[in-house]
């Protein structure tokens, strides 16, 4: 289905307004301006209007080469279009030149592009009884691409969530024909700030009830290759089945971009074997716990162990950890984090060690910061051969 889009070199509008007669010319003019289509270089003057070219007084909103793409929303038969947006055609634009504008006036965080289409689509699935999954996405061009290859996508025009874009989400969920799963799946660019805006949509989504919230969790950091965003990912691609195959390498739970958060990272790299297993115990226990509580407090009235039950398909370590944690959580005995962390030996030596290294600094022990340092970067060799030094000295202690 055509788009609307218009590839747009140099400012057309003002140009063909000089060939309207004087009348018309006027009533386009203040129609361009109230659509925000054309701008006003210069202050109105009665005695002065009359003498200067209209391309000394007008420009087109998008007069700097860009490809112009319709926003539209509505349902049915009141489709209309609510925005312009000015895509430009270089990938990495010029110093001052903006990669998107919007026509004025257009306010984004109440809409979503390519909304109408996919809502509909979306819809006629769930009452076919056929499951229906909806990719959030951050650029126009990441929502056309996922489209072409039959994957029903929508895009925010940023990395945050605002309020009209999640009422529209909600309604859609809340909407939902028969009892047939709804996926909302969270894809945003492969940076720092996609990571970030992310985790945000993942706290703001997951006490949606009756959604399965997920993230494309790519290890970007670890595999550059990847791609930057949803478009450069699938470019090579033609046919819905491989981009379905593609897509799921990569689906997992929305817990997990909280996890990553907490760990530090900024990608789903320390996720996946071997770099799960390497990281320090302690890290992993803290931020699984973390994340338990975290998503109990997001899924609202969902038991944990509900919730623990979306983890139960992944296959990954990290997951069945978690679920573990999540399934603890739901118990009449819920485990303090003061329980969580010393159950082991590991976790009461870093205690110990952090206590010990707090006392110097204090004063209570001799403080060689130095020696710290190295103590830390080795600190799970250190314990290992400190626990087998006590297992030793008790062995021999005894009679």
């Amino acid at each position: 289905m055509a788009k609307g889009l218009r590839c747009i070199t140099r400012g057309v509008l003002v140009e063909s307004l000089q060939a309207e007669p004087v009348g018309e010319r006027a009533e386009l003019i203040d129609e361009f301006e109230s659509l925000g289509l054309i701008k006003r270089l210069r202050s109105y003057s009665a005695t002065g209007q009359g003498k200067l070219n209209l391309l000394d007084q007008f420009q087109d909103c998008f007069h700097d080469s860009r490809v112009v793409i319709p926003i539209r929303s509505g349902e049915a038969k009141r489709i209309e279009v609510v925005g312009l947006a000015g895509h430009g055609l270089q990938s990495a634009p010029p110093e001052g030149m903006a990669k998107y504008l919007l026509t004025p006036g257009f306010e984004k965080s109440e809409y979503l592009f390519n909304e109408p289409e996919v809502f509909r689509a979306v819809t006629q699935a769930l009452k076919n009884n056929e499951p229906a999954r909806l990719y959030l996405v951050e650029g126009f061009l990441d929502a056309l691409r996922l489209q072409s290859l039959g994957q029903p996508a929508v895009a925010l025009m940023g990395i945050s969530l605002g309020k009209g874009q999640f009422e529209r989400l909600t309604n859609l969920s809340q909407k939902m024909p028969g009892t047939t799963p709804l996926t909302y799946c969270i894809f945003i660019d492969n940076d720092p700030a996609g990571f970030g805006g992310a985790d945000r949509l993942a706290r703001g989504l997951l006490g949606l009830t009756g959604v399965d919230i997920r993230w494309v969790g790519m290890p970007w950091r670890t595999e550059p290759v990847l791609g930057k965003d949803p478009d450069s990912c699938l470019r090579g691609l033609s046919t819905p089945d491989e981009a379905a195959a593609w897509l799921k390498r990569y689906n997992l739970p929305a817990e997990v971009v909280l996890l990553a958060s907490a760990l530090g990272s900024q990608d789903a790299s320390q996720l996946y074997m071997p770099r799960w297993s390497q990281l320090a115990s302690l890290a992993r226990e803290r931020a699984l716990f973390r994340i338990g509580l975290t998503v109990s407090k997001l899924h609202g009235c969902r038991s944990p162990e509900s919730v623990a039950e979306r983890l139960k398909e992944s296959l990954l370590v990290w997951a069945q950890e978690l679920h573990a944690v999540m399934g603890d959580l739901g118990g009449s005995a819920r485990p303090s984090s003061r329980s969580m962390y010393l159950d082991e030996g590991n976790p009461r030596a870093v205690l110990a060690r952090a206590l010990a290294y707090h006392g110097s600094h204090r004063g209570e022990l001799p403080s060689d910061e130095e020696a710290w340092q190295t103590l830390s970067g080795n600190e799970r060799l250190f314990d290992q051969t400190t626990f087998a030094r006590l297992r030793s000295t008790i062995a021999d202690a005894k009679p």
